[in-house]
Order: structure tokens, then C-alpha cells, then sequence
């Protein structure tokens, strides 16, 4: 919220005297709703919901693909492949401007904290317009000098005596990330990070061994290891709220993302 706890409580303090309701319970640990508090928080909620239908339903009657639109997605998909394609976005609709949020926070569509989202998991939020438009496949990677030094896996099993670069415990739960860690049989990596970029960059200076995406490793001069693995992938589904989808300029972003999802197959498919 970026505002201070004094803050926060003078604010409390004023909404309770304005409405003649008690709130919150003060505790030790916190703050914790009352009953009263709960059903405001419920009506507020409402209210929300109703003030956003009513600004997406007005941004229906906009005839033209110009303006902001909001894609959020993680840099596992931004770096890779969707700032690659927007020269191609951008060429086709100039009037266009787009805010990329790359971040693995599940951001929400119907609170209009984005307009779009491309995800690497299937959603679980309801109402959402959702379309799987790609499959991220994925492999095991390290330096030819790191292979040298420590010797090539023959097979799964060996991956834990290696040195193995590892997603930190907070990354969204998937099942590639769950496979390298079941394969590695409780070996403890020797780094974990989140970022596709900083992984990439954590194999290519001879860490360890890391899973990465078919679509990032390319041209990366990373040796792939234990090809004949399959490494579980991962779907790429396109979201948006229904509302949102109906405005032209949201649509044409979809759309092109989904076109440039299927160019891009062949890149997401394999690993050459």
C-alpha cells in the first residue's frame, strides 16, 4: 500500500467514527475484521465490482485500437517471446500502447489489474475467458566446461550428485518445477532464483545444471543434458475477463498474441 501503519490506523480510526461501527478488533498480532467489518468489506466488494463492469462496459464503445492496454505474464513468456513480437504488434496497430507487467504475481483480470494475461498454468479463477495457445516444452542444460568438470548424467538418478540451479519455493507451482526437484531425490541446489534470465545466466557461467524452456535456451550455447528425458511442459493459456475481451483494442492484442503464439510452435516445441 505504500502508506505507513500510523497512517493506516488514523484511517481506520476516521472510517469508524464516519460509519458508528467498529471495524477491526485490535490485536497484538494486527488487525482482525469484526462481523460489521466483514459485511462492509462484502458490500464495498460489490460496489467494486459494479464501478469496473460499469468502466468496461464504456470502454466497449471505443471503435478504435489505440490507447493502454495491460498484459501481464512472466518473464519465463516476456522475454522470449512476447517483447520479440511486439515490433510486429506495434507495426500493425501504431496508436497503440501496451504496459508488459512481467512478474510471476497472479494478477487480477477482474479487478482490471490487467487486461490480459498470458499464464503458465491453467486458471482457476471462474469467469475468465481462457484459450491454450501454445506448449512450453523444456530440457536440461548446462556448460560443455561444467560437463567436463563434473561429467555428463547418464541418467536421472545421477542428477543428484550434481550441482543444480532451482526455482526459489515461491515460484508458481508447476509441474516442471516439481519434476526437477523430485528428480534431484532432495539434493540441495547450489543456487535457486526466479528469474528465466537469471537462471539462464546462473548455467551459462558453469553453476550446475538447470531446467529451462526449449524457447529460452536456443542460441544460448548451453549443452543440452539427458535429452532423451521428458521433462513435463508446461501450457500457455491466454486470459482475459469477458468485459475486457469485448473491447476492440484488448481483442486485437489477444488476437496477435495468439497468431504470433502459433509462428512461434516450432520455437516453443523444440529444442533446435
Amino acid at each position: 500500500m505504500k502508506v505507513d501503519p500510523a497512517t493506516v490506523g488514523r484511517r481506520i480510526s476516521s472510517l469508524e467514527s464516519a460509519l458508528a461501527v467498529r471495524c477491526f478488533e485490535r490485536r497484538a498480532d494486527g488487525y482482525r475484521l469484526t462481523e460489521s467489518g466483514q459485511k462492509l468489506l462484502e458490500y464495498a466488494e460489490r460496489v467494486e465490482d459494479d464501478l469496473l463492469g460499469l468502466s468496461r462496459a464504456s470502454d466497449t464503445e471505443d471503435p478504435m485500437v489505440s490507447s493502454l492496454v495491460a498484459v501481464t505474464a512472466s518473464d519465463s513468456v516476456t522475454l522470449p517471446f512476447l517483447i520479440p513480437a511486439l515490433p510486429g504488434l506495434r507495426a500493425r496497430y501504431p496508436d497503440l500502447r501496451l504496459d508488459l507487467l512481467s512478474s510471476n504475481k497472479v494478477l487480477s483480470l477482474t479487478r482490471r489489474e490487467a487486461d490480459i494475461a498470458v499464464r503458465m498454468v491453467r486458471p482457476e479463477e471462474g469467469g475468465l475467458l481462457a484459450r491454450r495457445i501454445a506448449t512450453m516444452n523444456f530440457g536440461l542444460y548446462a556448460t560443455t566446461e561444467y560437463l567436463e568438470r563434473a561429467g555428463a548424467p547418464a541418467a536421472v538418478g545421477d542428477l543428484k550428485r550434481h550441482a543444480l540451479i532451482d526455482w526459489l519455493e515461491d515460484y508458481p507451482k508447476a509441474a516442471t518445477a516439481a519434476w526437477f526437484r523430485n528428480a534431484a531425490e532432495g539434493n540441495n541446489a547450489v543456487l535457486r532464483l526466479n528469474g528465466v534470465q537469471e537462471r539462464l545466466s546462473a548455467a551459462t557461467a558453469g553453476l550446475g545444471i538447470a531446467c529451462l524452456a526449449f524457447i529460452m535456451a536456443r542460441g544460448s550455447g548451453l549443452r543440452r543434458v539427458l535429452p532423451d528425458v521428458a521433462v513435463p511442459p508446461l501450457e500457455l493459456w491466454l486470459l482475459a475477463h469477458p468485459d475486457s475481451a469485448r473491447v476492440k483494442r484488448v481483442r486485437a492484442v489477444m488476437d496477435y498474441i495468439a497468431e504470433m503464439a502459433f509462428a512461434a510452435h516450432t520455437r516453443f516445441s523444440s529444442p533446435e
